[in-house]
């Protein structure tokens, strides 16, 4: 949209308000932001559940080793 906005002709800046204009990338910008939100928070809950799984299998080894000496 960015794109047809800058090389439209004089005659649409003329007759189209500003307001218009700023009111449609607002928006846009409001739904990339919730967007770009939702997206983090997925990331951050799978890098958490990652991190989990590879400390498990980390620890769960050397546990049973020490059990295995008793």
């Amino acid at each position: 949209m960015l794109f047809s906005v800058m090389h439209a002709t004089l005659r649409f800046h003329d007759t189209t308000p500003q307001g218009r204009l700023l009111n449609r990338f607002g928006r846009d910008a409001e739904i990339v932001d919730n967007e770009i939100a939702w997206k983090v928070g997925a990331l951050n809950s799978a890098v958490g559940g990652l991190l989990v799984s590879v400390l498990t299998v980390m620890c769960v080894p050397l546990g049973s080793r020490a059990q295995m000496a008793l």
